[in-house]
């Protein structure tokens, strides 16, 4: 019996110790690399959540989503990974796997196709996270992201340019 207390005692103080680098960020593509800060265009941007951890696998996951302004972004699309199955919704994801997907820093959990819909500065923040390797439940950092709006360029006519430099 004391044996199997100390077994269960080192499993969890493993954990422990596991779950203090853990953290899980949405991240966007731009010119070939994962960035937390983009500038939206016209179209969809893709995002991942990305997990950074030293565990060796990942069998499932949960985290909240938290999109300000509310309504900023549509989803068009969402997908991950080994059977990828998302059993919650945008705002409180539940995922699984049919096969542990293996980690390495970062690694990429599930991909979004987003739509911004609005012109105002979006914060996407994950919170709440855990995530199952080798059937322990660990608790992760969340963080942020930023969608910046546009920049917006004057429609200048040539007879405006050419009136800046005395023409």
């Amino acid at each position: 019996m004391i044996r199997i207390v100390t077994i269960v005692l080192v499993t969890l103080i493993a954990g422990a110790a596991v779950a203090q680098d853990c953290q899980m960020i949405m991240l966007f593509e731009s010119g070939g690399e994962l960035v937390d800060q983009i500038v939206a265009g016209a179209g969809p941007l893709t995002g991942h959540l990305v997990l950074y951890s030293d565990v060796d696998e990942v069998s499932a996951f949960g985290a909240s989503l938290e999109i300000t302004p509310p309504g900023s972004l549509f989803v068009l699309a969402m997908s991950g990974p080994n059977g990828f199955i998302n059993y919650g919704d945008m705002d409180d994801l539940l995922v699984g796997y049919g096969t542990p997907v293996p980690t390495s820093d970062p690694t990429i959990l599930c991909s979004f196709d987003l739509q911004v819909t609005s012109s105002a500065h979006v914060v996407i923040c994950v919170d709440d996270v855990e995530i199952s390797a080798g059937g322990i439940a660990y608790p992760c950092e969340g963080g942020c992201s930023e969608i910046n709006p546009p920049v917006a360029v004057e429609a200048w006519t040539f007879s405006t340019v050419k009136g800046v430099f005395g023409g």
